[in-house]
């Protein structure tokens, strides 16, 4: 290789070299010590702390400004076990396992101090900082949340009683009861919502002699909407009842007029509110040994049979309501003998989880 082009690569790497060093000096020099006055003021002027402390936690390197104002003391009269004394002892070993973290890997906590007989909320970030010459530290950014905490725990008090405001609203309004006793038939009925509140309705219509309608609603989604909708479906079931029987003269009523009669009061703000609710009628005659349904998309009515022995699955063909705007409701007949049992219910038995989530 020619000694021009040798001596030229030799320069040009001592050049980028050159650059490098410049850059680096021009960074070093860019750079606030944390006791220069514009530091300080600009720490001043945050709403946080900014602590730098051993990675042993066993000396506070550094305090900004607000250190004073967060904890109630002078950092340079403060070491870290006693921040550690003012730590909610229900919080202690959370902000422990928080910082020993903090030696390898950022982290965050939440935790609370008592000061001044008052509880604070305060939030911490952490970052290591790996040391050349001296040993690993842990800057930390800590801020008082107390008003928003404050904030968050009153507005979660509040959801609280509206939800369990709406639970007993759900218990009158929605889940009816049997107004008599049977003696050719026995009723048993519970609910267990899973989120306090759902759309999960129960209603019963005495028939007379050993006849009973009896209806299991679910209404889409959960809260507070779906407890409403339910409300709603429930009073056009109602409603639709008590036309019909002023129209009968005493006869008894067809199941699917009952649930069109029902439809043609709800089905078409179910469509503008883009909800539905699935839904079973039914009959039980006791007498008869018959049970009748109607079938608007709900979960299969199990029926266990004893002179077989098995279990069988009942289901309809209709929609749920609110899907179409009106429907053609088909009526099915089952016979039932004494022994058998019918279990009606909603899909949070198919949906339900244990604590493996399986």
């Amino acid at each position: 290789m020619p000694l021009a082009i040798v001596l030229i690569a030799i320069l040009f790497i001592l050049s980028i070299l050159l650059l490098a060093a410049i850059a680096n000096g021009q960074r070093r020099r860019s750079a606030l010590p944390m006791d220069d006055p514009q530091f300080q003021e600009f720490a001043g002027s945050l709403a946080a702390s900014i602590l730098v402390v051993t990675a042993d936690l066993d000396r506070i390197l550094y305090a900004s400004p607000g250190f004073g104002l967060m904890f109630g003391s002078d950092p340079s009269e403060v070491t870290f076990g006693r921040i550690e004394g003012m730590i909610h002892g229900d919080d202690v070993e959370g902000v422990h396992a928080a910082l020993g973290s903090g030696r390898d890997s950022p982290f965050e906590s939440e935790f609370r101090i008592l000061r001044d007989g008052e509880t604070h909320w305060l939030h911490m970030r952490g970052f290591p900082v790996p040391g050349r010459r001296t040993a690993n530290r842990i800057v930390l950014w800590i801020e008082d949340r107390s008003i928003r905490k404050s904030d968050e725990l009153k507005l979660a008090e509040a959801r609280d009683y509206e939800v369990t405001i709406g639970a007993r609203i759900q218990q009158a309004l929605l889940l009816g009861q049997p107004e008599r006793a049977y003696s050719t038939f026995e009723l048993a009925s519970m609910t267990l919502p899973s989120q306090k509140i759902d759309g999960d309705f129960i209603d019963f219509y005495d028939g007379g002699d050993e006849v009973l309608d009896l209806m299991v609603g679910d209404v889409m989604g959960k809260g507070i909407p779906a407890a409403l909708t339910g409300a709603a479906a429930r009073n056009a079931f109602v409603r639709a009842h008590m036309t019909l029987a002023d129209e009968s003269n005493g006869s008894r009523l067809k199941l699917k007029d009952i649930v069109g009669a029902a439809e043609k009061r709800i089905a078409g703000k179910l469509l503008e509110l883009k909800t539905f609710f699935t839904l079973i009628y039914g009959r039980i005659d006791g007498n008869a040994g018959l049970f009748r349904y109607v079938d608007c998309g709900h979960t299969s009515i199990v029926h266990y049979e004893k002179r077989s022995g098995r279990c069988w699955r009942l289901k309809g063909s209709n929609a749920p309501m609110g899907f179409l705007p009106a429907q053609e409701y088909v009526e099915y007949a089952v016979p039932v003998d004494e022994g058998d049992i019918l279990f009606l219910y909603s899909d949070g038995i198919t949906e339900a989880t244990n604590s493996n989530g399986e």
